[in-house]
């Protein structure tokens, strides 16, 4: 166990400097860890333990092992402190930030720091992992009704929200879901949310379809979009006025591509 001792703690050095200058940090911090696994075999006390944390707590695996540790003990500012520093060393780690946000409020939720938690769950929808669906229906809790409408505008004029349109369908926002629909590209969600806004604007969602299909359909010459061009049409048979639109449309396309028998066969699915 001694030679394992001496063998890892070289190895983590090794890593961390190496005589050609190329840093291998996952090795160090994986011989780090291991480091401390012989040394709890040991029986190492725990002030060693902490001293040899504090040495290599710019590796995130060793920063997260002694947070957990401070959390064990109890000694949750020390762990705070610990976790808002690591945000600062691994930013543009995203997965690293959100961990660290994690273990933060889960020790303000032991500790029953109410606001500090619920300050947590702005910056993780804010800045760690814009429009996070989960942190937005948490921290949508915290407040009234009449409180989250002026809230989640907040929330609605950050840039980079990855899935806006998740938030708009949670609260029902079905106006804002349309516009996102018909303003983007392509009818990815349309077919998404359907159902949702259909009703609001038949004749826009419908007339978003036949330029979807029209350019599908001058633009290839593969059954597997001739097949989603059927599906495509089929769907639009169920908007008023859509039965029409697609018999002028498939009686243009079998004049205008008659010879693209795929085609022809696909289209008599409608």
């Amino acid at each position: 166990m001694q030679d394992k001792l001496v063998f890892s703690a070289a190895q983590v050095e090794a890593f961390l400097h190496p005589e050609e200058d190329c840093i291998n940090e996952y090795a160090a911090k994986t011989w780090a860890k291991y480091h401390l696994q012989v040394m709890r075999q040991l029986n190492f006390s725990q002030k060693d333990i902490d001293e040899y944390c504090k040495k290599y707590i710019d590796l995130s695996d060793i920063r997260k092992y002694y947070v957990d540790e401070c959390i064990r003990m109890k000694r949750y500012e020390e762990a705070i402190q610990l976790l808002e520093e690591g945000k600062l060393v691994d930013t543009g780690y995203r997965g690293l930030i959100l961990a660290y946000s994690g273990k933060l409020k889960e020790i303000y939720a032991q500790t029953g720091q109410r606001e500090k938690y619920k300050d947590e769950l702005w910056r993780i929808v804010l800045e760690y992992d814009p429009g996070d669906i989960d942190t937005y229906k948490e921290l949508k809790t915290y407040y009234t009704a009449d409180e989250w409408e002026e809230k989640r505008e907040i929330i609605f004029k950050q840039e980079d929200i990855h899935r806006i349109d998740h938030l708009y369908a949670y609260d029902g926002l079905y106006d804002r879901l349309l516009k996102l629909a018909l303003e983007a590209q392509g009818i990815y969600y349309i077919l998404e949310y359907e159902d949702l806004i259909k009703d609001l604007a038949p004749e826009k969602i419908l007339k978003r379809y036949e330029e979807v299909v029209r350019k599908k359909a001058a633009y290839t010459s593969d059954r597997g979009v001739y097949q989603e061009i059927a599906d495509l049409l089929k769907r639009m048979k169920r908007y008023p006025g859509g039965k029409d639109l697609v018999q002028r449309l498939m009686a243009e396309f079998r004049s205008a591509y008659r010879r693209r028998p795929a085609m022809m066969q696909e289209l008599n699915r409608v």
